[in-house]
């Protein structure tokens, strides 16, 4: 396999496992942002956001650790692109769910002090 034909490999997929990872998850986070953002446009922006990031980091990680020997397997391009993308995704899925855990957090907080000020 080129260099060539391994960098395109390694980008389709990524790209496709982010695809995945998005058509996956878009209904749920966007109903949590919803509760999250009770302003339309502050949850779109950030269902939009996450989208974006959930290509990109799985996308970084994977052009970072392509192989740079010449790979005459396409097996192992294909692996080494999944474990590269996998661990971005995987990346990228631990910072979004650490911040909806703490927006969650911070929205039972402020429910809590709001309820006790009447």
């Amino acid at each position: 396999m080129t260099p060539v034909a391994a960098f395109l490999t390694d980008i389709s997929v990524s790209l496709v496992l982010s695809t995945v990872l998005l058509t996956v998850m878009a209904r749920p986070l966007r109903l949590i942002l919803r509760q999250l953002c009770p302003e339309t446009d502050a949850s779109a922006f950030w269902l939009v956001f996450t989208g974006v990031m959930l290509y990109l980091t799985p996308l970084m990680f994977a052009v970072f650790f392509l192989p740079t020997a010449n790979v005459v397997e396409p097996v192992s391009v294909i692996r080494a692109a999944m474990v590269a993308a996998s661990f971005g995704a995987f990346a990228a899925l631990l910072v979004i769910g650490y911040q909806v855990a703490n927006g969650r957090a911070r929205a039972a907080a402020s429910v809590a002090r709001e309820g006790g000020k009447e």
